[in-house]
Formats: C-alpha cells, sequence, structure tokens
C-alpha cells in the first residue's frame, strides 16, 4: 500500500504570526511537474518502494518510444449511453507533423505561438487572478480538403496532447454533450468537426436551411445546450476546443462571438509555394529509406521539378488534398508528375465548371417549381 503526495510547505499562519502547515500557492492551480514528492508505505523494508520507482523508470523509457504517436479519443453512442472511446486499437496514430500541413506559414506560426502561451502555467495563474475563464477556443473554416482536421491533428502532436473527437450528430440531446465535455481531462485537445452540418438554431422546431432551400438533417442537440458546454457555469477550464467547418457563414453569431471563439483561422486554397512545399514533401528521400523511384535525382534537380510543378498550378484553384491525390498516382516517378500536370489542371477546371452548370441549372429548376 502506497501513499503519494505533495509535499506542503510551512508558512505563517495567524495573527501570531505561528508557523504551521498550510496550503501552499502552487495548489491553486494544477501541478507543473516540478514539486516534490513523498513516497511512502506500510512496514519497514524499503524494497516495495524500490520496485515502485524501478516500474515507474521503466514505464518511462517505454514512453519515451511512443513519443511518436498520438493517442485520439471518438464520441461513442451505444443502448443510449455515450462514452469517449477508449479501447478502439485505431486509438494510436503516428503524430503528423506540422510541416505536413500547407497553408501560410505565417498564420500557422501565429496558431502555434498563441496555444504556447495559453498552456503556459503562467498563463493559467493571470486568467485565475483576473477571474478571465480559463479556455480557449478556436475555429477553422474554408473548403473542404484543405486541412482543417489535419491542422488539428498536427496542433495535438505538437503539444503532446490527447485528442477527443465528437460529431454532433450522432448525440441523442443535450445531455450526452454535457456528459461527454464532463469527462474530460483538464489539457487535452476537442475537436468538434463541421459543425455547420448540425444545423442548429436557436429555435427547436427552427431549421436550418441551405442556400437551395433544402433543410440539413436536424441536430438533435440544441445551441443553448452547445453553447452552455462551451463556457456555462458548470464547463470545464483547461482544454483547447477546435471546431471546423465549411462555411462560417452558416454559424450562429453567438457561437463565434470573442470568448467562445478566441482565434477563426481560414484554411483556403493552396498557392503555388504551398504547392511547390507539397511536391518537394512527396517525393524527397527518408534517411533510412530508398528512394520511391527508379531514376536518382539530386536535390537541385528535386527542386527545379518542383518550381517547375508549382509555376503550373494556379493560384487558390485547387486543394492540397487535390494535389496530394493527383502525385499520389505518380508517387514512383516525379518527372511523369510534371509532365503531366498541365493536363491535369486542365482536365480538373472543366470538370468543376461543369459540375457547376449542372448545380445551376438544378438550382434554377427547382425555384421555377416553387
Amino acid at each position: 500500500m502506497f501513499l503519494i503526495r505533495r509535499v506542503p510547505v510551512q508558512v505563517p499562519i495567524g495573527d501570531g504570526g505561528a508557523t504551521g502547515l498550510s496550503m501552499p500557492k502552487e495548489y491553486d492551480s494544477e501541478p507543473e511537474g516540478k514539486e516534490p514528492l513523498v513516497v511512502m508505505c506500510l512496514g519497514r523494508s524499503v524494497k516495495p518502494i524500490k520496485n515502485f520507482l524501478e516500474t515507474c523508470r521503466r514505464f518511462a523509457e517505454k514512453g519515451k518510444n511512443s513519443e511518436a504517436f498520438l493517442t485520439t479519443y471518438h464520441a461513442k453512442c451505444e443502448r443510449n449511453y455515450v462514452q469517449w472511446d477508449i479501447f478502439r486499437l485505431s486509438n494510436r496514430r503516428p503524430i503528423r507533423r506540422l510541416e505536413t500541413v500547407h497553408f501560410d506559414e505565417n498564420v500557422k506560426d501565429d496558431i502555434v505561438s498563441d496555444i504556447r502561451n495559453y498552456l503556459n502555467p503562467h498563463t493559467r495563474r493571470f486568467y485565475t487572478k483576473r477571474g478571465i475563464p480559463y479556455r480557449r477556443g478556436y475555429l477553422f473554416y474554408g473548403p473542404p480538403g484543405t486541412g482543417k482536421t489535419s491542422l488539428a491533428l498536427a496542433l495535438a502532436g505538437r503539444f503532446e496532447l490527447d485528442l477527443f473527437v465528437c460529431q454532433i450528430p450522432i448525440l441523442s440531446g443535450d445531455s450526452d454533450l454535457q456528459a461527454l465535455f464532463e469527462n474530460l481531462p483538464q489539457r487535452c485537445i476537442v475537436l468538434l468537426e463541421d459543425i455547420d452540418s448540425v444545423g442548429m438554431t436557436r429555435g427547436a422546431k427552427e431549421r436550418a436551411q441551405d442556400d437551395s432551400g433544402d433543410s440539413f438533417k436536424k441536430s438533435r442537440c440544441t445551441l443553448s445546450g452547445f453553447l452552455n458546454v462551451l463556457d456555462g457555469v458548470g464547463s470545464r477550464e483547461g482544454r483547447v476546443v477546435i471546431m471546423t467547418t465549411n462555411d462560417v457563414h452558416k454559424l450562429d453569431s453567438a457561437l463565434i462571438r470573442p470568448g467562445r471563439i478566441d482565434k477563426i483561422v481560414h484554411l483556403g486554397y493552396i498557392n503555388q509555394k504551398s504547392a511547390e512545399q507539397l511536391f518537394l514533401r512527396m517525393y524527397a528521400p527518408d534517411d533510412d529509406e530508398p528512394l520511391p523511384y527508379d531514376i536518382e535525382l539530386t536535390n537541385g534537380e528535386l527542386q527545379k521539378l518542383a518550381l517547375e510543378f508549382s509555376n503550373m498550378m494556379p493560384e487558390d484553384t485547387f486543394t492540397p488534398a487535390q494535389l496530394q491525390g493527383y502525385l499520389l498516382n505518380h508517387q514512383t516517378s516525379p518527372i511523369e508528375a510534371v509532365a503531366g500536370t498541365s493536363l491535369w489542371v486542365e482536365e480538373e477546371i472543366a470538370s468543376r465548371d461543369d459540375a457547376k452548370r449542372i448545380i445551376d441549372v438544378e438550382v434554377k429548376r427547382r425555384s421555377a417549381f416553387w
């Protein structure tokens, strides 16, 4: 039987200046990892304590080997019971580096700096002393395939935080959402994906509508319940909440006001500089593996191909996912990828124009019918 506790310090108490045991100031916040600890066990032998410390050492060494993995938890509803699924083998996944998420580098650096500052213990004490709720919220918006979810995964790996992913439409109501948020740890990242598809509105009987007049599937969670778990009286503090949406204009203004959403980040179509970086990431040789293609290229030759590839890409036209998909079709030959880029760009733009014309015709047909 072990007893492990943080050591209290002696501070003056009472009017007479007597010295006694009192709660130190650092107890007001979560441990920083530098506090002294006392480990005790029943009996005269110290062998149990030595075995315990040896177990801790082996656990720490094992953790070093797993630092390259991120733990994710997904909301799961079964038999009217909701919980974070912690047993799936897919919960552990390789950490995705921030360099593999391609968008404006200045914006990326700003997000990293902001989260780093928020997670600093001094920031928590600053918030507490001034009566400010210790929470941080981000909204990532942009077209599908621009890297919103990938950025959340990369940030969780960057700061070594567990990631909790929730799809709100699977929940049966506000009570489920409340239960999930009550079971979150203090330090984590919560990812709420595609919140524009939920269709939450202020009135219980209202429905969100898209531009064509069709209704979304009605959410069983209310907007008031959703806002309550974000910053209500009983909401937990210390976490980072990231919400993603394809269309920020469909969100209620109460949801994105300052205090609930502290930073709004736009992830748009890829520019030529990012296209060049994506090409280099795709074909750069690994340190411990042979090249994935037969023709050996020098760094200069690969850089030249990357520049040629990016120059054929129109600015702000394609998503990173589209470019990555094209390059994966030519993963063994960067030269062939560059050679076919112009034709691929023409075909993709033509296909997009055809799809847009079909949508416009359908919208006009429905408008005339109603």
